[in-house]
């Protein structure tokens, strides 16, 4: 009874009883009726949430709002962010990329996203996001963000990345992400330096 529009999903093995937290051609939370489609980097920590990013299909589904991120607790699934919403904060609105990049023991989530809108150039397009278990989503950092290197030492960032997934420290992947809320991230700036940061989220 398998079809390609159902035929993946996001499991988690809860002890015992392994669980579906999303599958393909189920309706999406939070979004009118649009249907999963695909999925892509579950993340799981060791209070058994997992969050990941997903694409979506149907009628009212269209290439500006066809992607997002989810995160699933204790049963009940949650949008996370999704493409073509408005950016907490700032004058931009999410773009195609939605990437669920760490996880932590606490349900903090790190999002990667491209950012689109009237004050958007390809200078500060890209922006790391954090989501907490209380549903908030709050900016940890942009592209064009100046940031103090050291006493007096301002730069601005050109870019950054993200180097590994990783999930609640359990999966035995290398971390970016501890649960006292501490993100590593590596920062390009536009004089041509770049380095290494630890920023808490």
């Amino acid at each position: 009874d398998v079809t390609a529009q159902d035929d993946k999903g996001v499991w988690l093995d809860r002890p015992g009883r392994p669980h579906l937290a999303a599958g393909a051609g189920d309706v999406a939370p939070e979004t009118a009726g649009a249907l999963f489609a695909d999925f892509s980097r579950p993340l799981v920590n060791g209070n058994n949430m997992t969050a990941f990013s997903g694409r979506l299909a149907g009628p009212s589904v269209t290439t500006d709002n066809d992607s997002g991120a989810w995160v699933e607790n204790a049963g009940l699934l949650q949008l996370i962010v999704r493409e073509g919403d408005a950016a907490p904060g700032i004058d931009a609105i999410f773009s195609e990329t939605l990437e669920t990049y760490a996880m932590n023991a606490l349900g903090h989530t790190i999002i990667d996203s491209s950012l689109i809108g009237a004050t958007v150039t390809p200078a500060n397009d890209r922006a790391i996001w954090v989501h907490d278990d209380s549903g908030d989503m709050r900016m940890v950092l942009r592209e064009g963000d100046a940031i103090e290197v050291q006493p007096s030492d301002i730069r601005t960032i050109s870019s950054y990345m993200l180097t590994f997934f990783r999930s609640g420290g359990q999966d035995g992947k290398k971390e970016i992400l501890n649960d006292a809320g501490q993100l590593v991230v590596t920062l390009g700036f536009t004089d041509g330096s770049s380095g290494i940061f630890i920023t808490t989220v």
